[in-house]
């Protein structure tokens, strides 16, 4: 396991603790988080993983991220992990979701999209929405953040997973995503959006999820409100 993550930096502190803040402000004392955004490259995955390593640090409970970007997967990387077993493996046997998730961090866990054919990602997506997958989140974490594909690429996908959560995250990339595209996708949205993050214009991993996991840093900037 690689080296328990760091606080980002206090810019993108900032926009995460907002989010945190708008959570214990309303209905929920733990709950599933879908993070979503239009289009791919919105720097939707650095939302979720920045939104999930502060949630670990600022409440009380395990928080679980989980990769549901099965075509595009980033978070296995990102935290230095194997990429299986992870969510295709245990779709059908809901049961199985914390032997295949992976401690990342301090009060933090990862499920990992796993290694399967289009189809069977699909079919995880599928699975997700309709078995009981999500309800093992509820009953093993107090927190589970959902890092989802691009919405409007695949919304009859991606939507029931958002209607099985409790609330979400809208990401847009500043000065690319246009607002047409994020008011689609939150007209869209099954559940009420609790925070926004504009990202910087450039959503390669930023420099502070480089270092404080070991990795090679990247150009890019935190993501801000």
């Amino acid at each position: 396991m690689s080296a328990p993550p760091a606080s980002p930096p206090c810019r993108a502190l900032g926009a995460y603790l907002a989010v945190v803040d708008s959570l214990a402000g309303g209905p929920w004392d733990g709950g599933i988080i879908s993070v979503v955004s239009p289009h791919r490259g919105d720097g939707r995955s650095t939302v979720a993983a920045g939104l999930a390593l502060t949630l670990a640090r600022e409440t009380e409970g395990p928080v679980l991220l989980v990769d549901l970007d099965v075509e595009r997967p980033a978070q296995a990387a990102r935290f230095g992990a194997a990429p299986e077993p992870g969510l295709c493996d245990c779709i059908d046997a809901p049961r199985r979701l914390r032997p295949a998730a992976v401690q990342v961090g301090r009060g933090l866990w990862l499920v990992p999209t796993g290694c399967g054919t289009p189809t069977e990602s699909l079919r995880a997506l599928e699975g997700v929405a309709e078995g009981g997958l999500l309800d093992e989140c509820r009953a093993s974490f107090t927190w589970t953040v959902l890092d989802l594909p691009p919405f409007l690429n695949d919304p009859a996908w991606v939507a029931p997973v958002v209607t099985g959560s409790d609330c979400c995250v809208l990401v847009g990339r500043h000065r690319a995503t246009r607002v047409d595209a994020l008011a689609r996708t939150a007209a869209l949205l099954a559940r009420p959006v609790v925070g926004f993050a504009l990202t910087a214009d450039r959503s390669r991993v930023p420099a502070w999820i480089s270092r404080c996991l070991g990795a090679v840093p990247a150009a890019g900037r935190p993501p801000r409100a």
